[in-house]
């Protein structure tokens, strides 16, 4: 990476003591305060490849998101997510074996997210009970249904009661934890509009190879998701930190920031809010 300006070296300096401030406001000790922080200033780094410009408003917006504040049920999860930081930047680094990489990276956030949702637990052996398809009443519910339902034909019933259903309650995980109160619950309101204009890029411009992998980490991310029964949002999407860090400061380069900066007054209004 090129030498960073001292604008640059202000910004991630910055924002490690915002994130360090925000952590022990709400109640993190030390420890996992370090963690958080290094891990937004590290995204950042990532993300410089992208841009070289990080304005004071944002990296103020990115250290106060609640995301940076949560605190995993695993600690392995922090190196989890470091490796991953690590995979994105040699991907974008090496012009050899940058497929290899991109693999090893999306299987290393696959396993962060399933570990973060206690699908897996750290020696790797599995939680049955916390996958959507292994639900006792709705198991029960296929199979009564394939027996009673007298006025259709046996071998129809089949294939109409199926566990095809899990199908849908893998759509429903997905939508419900993406609703929009989920994400400015975990990543701020103000930074909902420059996010989605780093996808919007990000789709637009999917040739270029980086983007490539932001897209693939999403769908991840969303596998990861579907296939628990009950994601929780910070759970979730605490693993994918150095996507939406990355994400939001690309499409912050097109954002109106008059718009910006009243979503951010808007943000602040919300955070402090006994509601």
């Amino acid at each position: 990476m090129a030498k960073l300006s001292l604008n640059l070296k202000i910004s991630i300096v910055a924002s490690l003591l915002f994130c360090l401030s925000v952590n022990f406001l709400s109640g993190n000790n030390l420890y996992y305060a370090l963690l958080n922080s290094i891990l937004l200033a590290t995204s950042i780094i990532f993300s410089l490849s992208a841009t070289k410009k990080v304005p004071f408003i944002l990296v103020l917006s990115l250290s106060l998101i609640p995301l940076l504040s949560y605190v995993p049920t695993s600690k392995t999860l922090y190196l989890n997510i470091f490796i991953y930081i690590l995979l994105l930047s040699i991907v974008i680094k090496c012009t050899k074996h940058k497929y290899f990489f991109t693999i090893l990276g999306l299987i290393v956030l696959f396993l962060g997210n399933v570990l973060s949702n206690n699908l897996v637990n750290e020696n790797l052996s599995t939680n049955p009970e916390r996958f959507i398809w292994n639900v006792p009443e709705t198991n029960q519910a296929i199979t009564d249904y394939q027996r009673s339902s007298f006025y259709t034909i046996y071998r129809l019933r089949l294939f109409i009661y199926n566990k095809g259903i899990y199908f849908y309650s893998f759509l429903t995980s997905i939508a419900g934890l993406f609703s929009l109160r989920n994400i400015y619950d975990t990543i701020l309101l103000a930074n909902i509009y420059p996010l989605a204009l780093g996808i919007r890029s990000a789709i637009k411009n999917h040739n270029t190879f980086i983007n490539k992998v932001m897209l693939l980490g999403i769908i991840v991310m969303l596998f990861g998701t579907g296939i628990s029964k009950s994601p929780d949002k910070f759970a979730t999407l605490f693993p994918a930190v150095p996507i939406f860090i990355y994400l939001v400061i690309t499409g912050f380069q097109n954002i109106n920031r008059m718009i910006y900066y009243l979503l951010f007054i808007f943000s602040l209004f919300l955070a402090t809010s006994p509601v």
